[in-house]
C-alpha cells in the first residue's frame, strides 16, 4: 500500500476512534442513568429499554474497536 492511501485510512480510522469515544461518553451517562434508576423502576419497561440500549451501544463500541485494529493491520 503506498503511503497516500495509508494516509487516507490513518484519517478514516482516527474519525473512527472520534466517533467511538462520543458513542462511549453515551453509553456512559446510558449505563449512569440505568445504574441510578430507583428500585421500583427495576424490571419495567424503561428500565429493560435503558439496559438493551447499553448492551447495544456497548456492541457498537466493540465493533469499532474492531474495525480500527483491522484498519490498522491492514497499514502495517
Amino acid at each position: 500500500m503506498n503511503n497516500k492511501r495509508r494516509k487516507k485510512l490513518e484519517i478514516i480510522s482516527i474519525e473512527i476512534e472520534q466517533l467511538n469515544n462520543r458513542i462511549q461518553d453515551i453509553y456512559d451517562e446510558e449505563q449512569e442513568c440505568l445504574d441510578n434508576m430507583p428500585d421500583n423502576l427495576q424490571g419495567s419497561d424503561r428500565y429493560n429499554k435503558a439496559e438493551e440500549c447499553c448492551e447495544h451501544l456497548e456492541e457498537s463500541i466493540d465493533l469499532l474497536s474492531e474495525v480500527i485494529d483491522i484498519i490498522e493491520e491492514v497499514m502495517s
